[in-house]
């Protein structure tokens, strides 16, 4: 995407540095706000739910209905996040391939009748997939 910019070299960079500071410092800031959120640490560590995010909003909220709303607004980002990512994959697979730079360069081809390389785009989703059933079959791989 970057050759559609002018003075690419300095723009992207500075624009890369820009975003990895401005996200450190919103992550930092939300978990500072998590951090004093949470009433009483050993009753979150030894909750039922399987993730003590969910206890921590349960006590933040005083209600499960709201806790639950919370965890889904999570998930809701969370795949939003994960479309904007296969994008960008599919799209840096598909440049890749365009050029040659990777073995099966058939991904560079896109489809006559949707316009998209469907391809790239089924390549990425299926590693994805793969990468994310290691999780599945081994408690210790992340």
């Amino acid at each position: 995407m970057s050759e559609e910019v002018k003075n690419a070299a300095n723009v992207v960079s500075r624009a890369i540095v820009f975003c990895l500071i401005m996200n450190g410092a919103m992550g930092l800031g939300g978990i500072i706000a998590l951090l004093f959120c949470i009433g009483d640490p050993n009753v979150v560590l030894g909750t039922n739910f399987t993730y003590p995010i969910i206890e921590i909003f349960k006590q933040g909220t005083k209600s499960v209905e709201g806790s639950a709303v919370m965890v889904a607004l999570i998930i809701v980002i969370g795949l939003s996040l994960d479309i904007g990512n296969m994008a960008a994959a599919s799209r840096m697979l598909w440049s890749f391939a365009r050029d040659r730079g990777v073995p099966g360069w058939r991904c560079s081809k896109v489809d006559g009748k949707t316009k998209i390389p469907v391809m790239a785009i089924l390549t990425t989703t299926v590693l994805s997939v793969l990468v994310g059933l290691i999780s599945i079959g081994s408690p210790v791989a992340f």
